[in-house]
């Protein structure tokens, strides 16, 4: 086990840490976001390397009831917090000249840029890949591209909008967001993270990214859930062609403390936080 960790350490391309689940007529790809990432030149950067990103273009197809593609970093963030990476990737690039590279740089390490969008190649790869998916190009459409993350502290779902997505029977495409458990976020954070879900947020992200260079992406998305900051379990339910979102929470409420006996646990009551149909 030793040697093997040593090994897959030292030799990235010696394992790939990506897999594929079947599930009836449902398949789960669960990506590996943090151990294959081609991050050494700023004008080619990649959050798979080579060998992963051909595997996952692999099974990204159809002929499926819903393809559920797993990441522990979201693949569509707010609109504000997407085009802000975009733009920052673009930046640390030469975009906007070789003297804002260093600022840009200490900016990506201090705010943790670091999700599907401040890696544009590898975003607008998968993209094109899903949306060829939804369009019949690579076997029957599923009902549903589905992605799931987390990692953000803080809950939410986004749906997008291609153009067959809103014909009977077309391929809905949505992120979902569960941080289970969630940082606890400052104020100035929180109300920072509040406005960049924010519609003027995302045009003004939107402005900047184009103005150096980043080109707009091929799939437009709104939130259309949260954010929520509740420590929270979301499920995901298949059934057929249909799905269901369920996110799940217990609220901190004022109670008496009492003495516990050796077996005895408390049991937080679990409320419903929000509940989508995800296709019918």
């Amino acid at each position: 086990m030793d040697d093997f960790a040593w090994r897959a350490h030292r030799e990235p391309d010696s394992y790939r840490w990506s897999f594929r689940f079947d599930i009836g007529r449902n398949r789960l790809l669960m990506v590996d976001t943090r151990c294959g990432r081609v991050v050494e030149d700023d004008t080619d950067r990649s959050m798979l390397d080579p060998r992963s990103a051909a595997w996952l273009d692999d099974q990204l197809t159809g002929d499926v009831d819903h393809l559920v593609i797993a990441s522990t970093l979201p693949f569509l963030l707010p609109k504000g917090v997407h085009h802000l990476e975009a733009w920052n990737e673009a930046v640390c690039a030469g975009a906007w000249g070789s003297a804002l590279r260093g600022p840009g740089e200490t900016l990506r390490q201090g705010v943790d840029l670091e999700h599907w969008a401040a890696f544009q190649n590898s975003f607008r790869s998968i993209t094109d890949s899903v949306l060829r998916v939804a369009a019949g190009e690579r076997g029957a459409p599923p009902a549903s591209v589905l992605f799931l993350g987390g990692d953000v502290h803080f809950s939410y779902l986004a749906r997008a909008r291609t153009p067959d997505g809103d014909r009977p029977g077309g391929t809905r495409i949505a992120q979902l967001v569960c941080s289970p458990t969630c940082n606890w976020m400052p104020p100035m954070l929180r109300r920072m993270t509040w406005l960049s879900v924010r519609g003027i947020t995302g045009v003004i992200g939107g402005w900047m990214a184009r103005a150096a260079g980043v080109r707009p992406p091929a799939v437009d998305w709104r939130l259309d859930g949260g954010p929520w900051y509740d420590n929270s379990l979301a499920t995901l339910s298949l059934d057929g062609r249909r799905a269901e979102v369920v996110w799940s929470h217990s609220p901190i409420v004022k109670a008496t403390v009492k003495r516990l006996t050796p077996n005895e646990s408390p049991r937080p009551k679990v409320h419903e936080l929000a509940r989508h149909r995800l296709t019918d």
